[in-house]
């Protein structure tokens, strides 16, 4: 036990460095607002407005000095923020560290913390006389801003260390201190009654995940609309970015917004690494680092495009996030580039209803529907509704488009440890095919763009798309939770016939005639699609390490059938300068050339396991593995021109690991890198292709990735950036036999591979009060290994070597006229090849986006127009498809406004 005497040294000593703290620190913040009328700064909350911080904390020590007691429910959160420079002070002197946190974060109160922030004070930690100074037992750390909002308050314990470990962690401890005192004093100091009052601070949408953006469209200064803190695509756990080992890119709901973005193929521009791959003018596909995907994930379920469906909506979209390089350890079977996973909006417990119409170039109208709120008052029952209504004429020809969504989700929370949602999802379109402009003399044909060589009728016809499916949850103390999710589609689709324009003879066309062949197919699909999966997390210490452990399992089967049929002779064709349109060639299939019928199925399923590890000193480590069962077969009868049938089977199992390591040496900074192993399907449509006749199925490729990159959050962390390098190397590759006899044949061997590597940059925040921001770059040096059809040391077709994007919102704080937006953006990509042989070259583009917004409110409603501009200088250019017979041009000049109305 200390004597007497030392207890007073100890006391006069920690006085000391209170002063000393109080001096250096002087609660400093740039980020409270100024009232018009001189100043005076407030945070609003409830029925009363609060006054300066400053003000009261000088009264109160006023007060203590002569030694008056002013009533605790005013002056407890000054009091408790005066211990806390106490406590850093004694930090100091007797080196307490921090070892754990034991609680999630106020998201309200963390809201106000990032937004609000603190004023210069001229309040003095000096001890007032006559008052007993202890030695604290337990504190709380203080935080920068960021951290406050990403992980709340964190208690303390306390060892004694080393004498330099000891100097090291007071002035680390002391720098937080100084950091965050502003924004805790502004915070803290919130008596009941208020002198002066500012106006209201609008501080966004908590940024849990999971949950839609609350941030309206035009209010200005929301820090949280660009910005995404936790994602759970690249663990299936809740895990911040920031300590992530791999790189996941967000879209948010408010970039969605802000460019009204109607197909997920634009909002993926905003992401390095990702371009379209058209097909057909319906649902596209992407190249991610540089390889081929036609499949994405909604809410962490697979949707498999084999066969391709219209656009996907975005109505009911959250946001929309990309897990870079290969995803199968968690996934299952996927190409090693990345995923895409598509996150819905939820239910919420605050009734909220907007209503949207669109309208723009080629005849685009589209109107959406959002609906959300209680259904109980006790408010254990959620609702949801999302609805679209589209209809365009294309800006092709023979281009008409209609789209009709709904999607009604119910949300269950019975108590606080359970909950469970329940949703339907309805799709119903007409999209036209469309194969692009024919290639003359190794370009793309002077045409316009508004060309289309097929004929009316020529569309796919979605008769119903719908997806039911649910999903519940149950934590048991806290620690442990229990996920299950189980997903149906059912699609029934018909092209009933489609005249496919097939090329041009270069030595026949002139150009008083050209003519263009073509064939009519016609196709009838079904197909039923189930998914289950069940995750089991859990949060436990082992010496002092904390682990998030994963560990679960999924299965996946589909069944798929088409009828085919097929017109190759015969079929009128037409002039690829003066096209005249004969009608609809449905009656040719009426004497088909060939037909078919078949039958595709496929299933699999995995197991596996994950751990998240907390190590000493800022480390944090990634590790698990998958195990994989897939089964695959395919069955054709044919009909025409040959009688015949022919099955197709493959099965193969394989074991996949992957390590992830990162840093964080500062909140502000971590550095990362990965390894991870990829089991990916041995065809692009996902079946099993057969390596020649009356040949076994080819098995499946395979992928390693070696990954290392940087992660940044700047300025307060209101801007997050990721920079990485990436080499990705994938074998077992199908290409055709060497012995030229039987590859004439059709034979295949897997001896084929396949690198890409690069490097890319991503940035998204709020770079100003008043300015956000969103972009990318990046390089990829795509090669072929090896290939015995002749393209070893070729570039892969549609993928630049360099491209990328920006996007910028201004919001000023204009007081005449509040509301208004501005924003400008641009998307560009050097020359990329046609084809995989690099046959045909096209060329490069850079594009401008523009936006402007005025929002306000009426009667309790928020308004807004808006009009956005896309490619306005009209540039043209092509997006290649992997083919050099046609090429597929991308749209021109296009002009979208919008109505919304929000109550």
């Amino acid at each position: 036990m200390n004597s007497g005497g030392g207890r007073r040294r100890y006391s006069a000593a920690l006085s000391q460095e209170s002063s000393r703290a109080a001096r250096r620190v002087r609660f400093q913040s740039h980020h409270l607002a100024r009232s018009a009328a001189g100043g005076a700064r407030a945070l609003p909350l409830g029925d009363g407005a609060i006054p300066p911080c400053g003000r009261f904390a000088r009264a109160l020590h006023r007060a203590r000095r002569r030694r008056a007691r002013h009533p605790r429910s005013e002056f407890a959160p000054c009091r408790r923020l005066l211990r806390l420079v106490r406590v850093f002070s004694a930090l100091r002197r007797r080196s307490f560290i921090a070892l754990r946190h034991d609680q999630r974060p106020d998201a309200a109160r963390c809201e106000r913390i990032c937004a609000v922030g603190g004023a210069r004070s001229n309040v003095s930690a000096r001890r007032p006389r006559g008052e007993r100074l202890r030695r604290p037992r337990a504190a709380t750390r203080l935080l920068t801003t960021t951290e406050a909002g990403r992980r709340g308050r964190i208690p303390f314990r306390f060892a004694r260390v080393s004498r330099a470990r000891r100097t090291h962690m007071y002035r680390f401890a002391f720098r937080q201190a100084a950091l965050a005192g502003a924004p805790l004093l502004a915070m803290s100091c919130l008596p009941a009654f208020a002198q002066e009052a500012l106006p209201a601070i609008d501080v966004g949408a908590s940024p849990s995940a999971g949950a839609a953006s609350a941030g309206a469209p035009g209010r200005p200064q929301d820090k949280t609309a660009y910005k995404t803190w936790n994602t759970s695509t690249a663990t299936k756990t809740d895990t911040p970015i920031m300590q992530t080992p791999v790189s996941v890119q967000v879209v948010p709901q408010q970039v969605l917004q802000d460019q009204q973005v109607v197909i997920i193929d634009k909002a993926l521009q905003n992401v390095s690494g990702v371009y379209m791959i058209p097909v057909g003018g319906l649902q596209a596909g992407f190249s991610i680092r540089g390889f081929e995907t036609y499949k994405y994930y909604l809410d962490g379920v697979r949707v498999d495009n084999r066969s391709t469906p219209g656009s996907r909506e975005t109505v009911d979209l959250d946001r929309i996030e990309v897990l870079k390089g290969p995803a199968s350890v968690l996934f299952g079977r996927l190409e090693p580039g990345g995923l895409i996973n598509l996150v819905t909006k939820r239910p919420s417990d605050i009734p909220s209803y907007a209503i949207q119409q669109q309208f723009g170039s080629f005849d685009f109208y589209r109107t959406t529907l959002n609906m959300t709120g209680p259904v109980t008052d006790d408010k254990w029952l959620l609702y949801r509704f999302d609805a679209a209504y589209q209809n365009s004429s294309g800006f092709r020809d023979l281009g008409d488009i209609e789209h009709v969504f709904l999607a009604p989700r119910l949300h269950f929370e019975p108590s606080a440890d359970t909950q469970a949602n329940l949703y339907v999802q309805y799709f119903h379109s007409k999209d036209p095919i469309y194969l692009g402009i024919p290639t003359l003399w190794y370009a793309p044909a002077n045409v316009p763009i508004a060309r289309n060589y097929s004929e009316r009728g020529s569309q796919v016809d979605t008769h119903y798309d719908v997806r039911v499916g649910f999903d519940w949850s149950h934590s048991f103390d806290g620690n442990w939770k229990v996920t299950h999710r189980f997903d149906a589609d059912f699609r029934d689709e018909a092209l009933p016939a489609f005249a496919v324009p097939i090329g041009l003879n270069q030595a026949k066309c002139t150009f008083a005639l050209c003519p263009v062949s073509r064939i009519v197919n016609g196709v009838a699909t079904q197909g039923q699609y189930f998914f289950t999966n069940v995750d089991v997390t859990g949060r436990l210490d082992t010496f002092g390490i904390e682990h998030t452990v994963l560990i679960g399992g999924d299965y996946y089967n589909d069944f798929r059938t088409a009828q085919r049929r097929s017109k190759t002779t015969q079929v009128p064709s037409i002039d690829l300068f003066n096209p005249v349109h004969t009608g609809n060639l449905a009656f040719l299939l009426n004497a088909p050339n060939t037909a078919s019928n078949s039958s595709n199925a496929q299933d699999w399923y995995g197991f596996y396991v994950q751990d998240q590890a907390e190590l000493p000193f800022g480390f944090h480590l990634l590790a698990g593995f998958r195990f994989d069962d897939a089964h695959a077969k395919d069955y054709t009868d044919t009909f025409l021109a040959t009688p015949g049938a022919s099955a197709v089977e493959a099965r193969q199992s394989a074991v996949k690991p992957r390590v992830g390591l990162l840093w964080r040496p500062i909140p502000q900074l971590s550095l990362y890198g990965n390894y991870v192993e990829n089991f990916s399907p041995p065809s692009t449509t996902g079946g099993p292709t057969a390596s020649g006749p009356n040949q076994p199925a080819l098995k499946a490729s395979q992928a390693t990735q070696w990954e290392a990159g940087v992660k940044a959050e700047l300025l307060d962390g209101r801007l997050t950036t990721t920079v990485s390098w990436f080499d990705i190397t994938k074998t077992n590759v199908a290409t055709p036999d060497p012995d030229p006899a039987r590859a004439a044949l059709g034979y295949r061997v897997l001896t084929g591979a396949v690198r890409n590597r690069g490097w890319e940059a991503d940035v998204s925040g709020q770079l100003l009060d008043e300015l956000k921001i969103i972009g990318s770059i990046a390089y990829i040096d795509s090669n072929v290994l090896k290939d015995n059809s002749g393209n070893v040391g070729h570039r892969l077709y549609g993928v630049p070597k360099f491209g990328g994007s920006f996007w910028a919102v201004y919001e000023p704080k204009w007081t005449p006229v509040p509301g208004l937006s501005f924003g400008a953006g641009i998307v560009s990509a050097v020359s990329v090849w046609a084809d995989t042989a690099n046959t045909l070259m096209l060329p490069g583009y850079t594009i401008v986006n523009l936006m402007a917004r005025y929002a306000f409110e009426y009667e309790g409603k928020k308004v807004s127009f808006q009009i956005n501009a896309d490619n306005v200088t009209d540039v043209r250019y092509y997006v290649a498809s992997g083919g050099a017979t046609t090429i597929t041009p991308a749209q021109p000049r296009n002009i979208m406004g919008a109505i919304r109305v929000e109550f």
